[in-house]
C-alpha cells in the first residue's frame, strides 16, 4: 500500500480482499469511472456517516415482492435475496445477493431479478449481467440452461435481459477488471465532477474534485 490507501481510523483492513458484484457493475458500465474505490472497498471497511435511507427499504421490498407474486402465479417457485459467490481465477472472491431469484421452471430458463428503486441506469443491468454469468459458474444453482435477468423499478419499467447478454465478451471484461482489484498496487485515480460526486472516498482521497468549484467569470454580459 502506499499513499493515502493504508489502514486509518477511517481504512479498516478486512479479513480477506473481496468484491461485491453492485461495485463491480458500475466500472463495467462505464470505463470512465475511477476505479479507487472498487479497489478500496475490496480490502478496507470504509468508516463515513450513515447515509440517510429514506424509504428505500420499503420501495425495494415492495418491487421484490410483486416480482415474487408474478413468478408465483405462473407456478414458479422463488427465493428471496438468494446468496451468490464465485471466485475469480484472481484468487479474489466475488459476492453478491439476487434480490429474486427463480430457477428453471418446465424446461425454461431460470431467471435473475434485481429490484431498484430510482432512476435506470447502465450498471443495473449490469448487475444482473453479473448475476446471469456467476450463476453459470455456479454448480449449487443447477443449470441445465444460461438464466434470463429481470431488472424491475419501482415505477413499472422493466427490462427483460436474454441469457446471451452474459456471455464471453462480459467475462474478459470481468476477468481484466478483477486483475486490478487483486494487484498489489492502486490503480491511479480518474478525479471528475462526475466521479467525485458520490464517492465514498472523497473525504480522504487528495486528487477528490471539489463540487464547490467556482462557474468562470466572463466579460461578455
Amino acid at each position: 500500500m502506499n499513499g493515502w490507501i493504508q489502514p486509518s481510523p477511517e481504512l479498516t483492513p478486512k479479513p480477506e480482499t473481496a468484491t461485491w458484484v453492485t461495485w463491480l457493475a458500475k466500472p463495467l458500465s462505464d470505463p470512465a469511472q475511477c476505479l479507487v474505490p472498487l479497489y478500496v472497498q475490496s480490502r478496507f471497511k470504509i468508516t463515513k456517516e450513515d447515509a440517510y435511507m429514506g424509504d428505500w427499504a420499503a420501495k425495494h421490498s415492495a418491487i421484490m415482492e410483486s416480482v415474487r407474486e408474478r413468478m408465483l402465479a405462473k407456478g414458479r417457485s422463488v427465493e428471496l435475496e438468494r446468496e451468490i459467490a464465485v471466485t475469480s481465477k484472481t484468487g479474489v472472491p466475488i459476492v453478491g445477493s439476487i434480490d429474486v431469484w427463480s430457477p428453471e421452471h418446465n424446461g425454461g430458463p431460470a431467471v435473475a431479478a434485481d429490484a431498484k428503486t430510482g432512476k435506470p441506469k447502465p450498471s443495473d443491468r449490469l448487475q444482473v449481467n453479473l448475476y446471469q454469468l456467476m450463476a453459470r459458474a455456479s454448480p449449487g444453482f443447477g443449470l441445465s440452461v444460461p438464466p434470463i435477468g429481470l431488472v424491475k423499478y419501482h415505477a413499472g419499467e422493466e427490462v427483460w435481459l436474454a441469457a446471451d447478454q452474459a456471455g464471453g465478451e462480459l467475462a474478459t471484461r470481468l476477468s481484466r477488471l478483477m486483475e486490478t482489484v487483486a494487484a498489489d498496487n492502486p490503480p491511479s485515480t480518474s478525479p471528475s465532477r462526475s466521479n467525485c460526486r458520490f464517492c465514498s472516498l472523497k473525504h480522504l482521497c487528495p486528487d477528490a474534485v471539489s463540487q464547490q468549484t467556482a462557474a468562470p467569470i466572463t466579460t461578455l454580459f
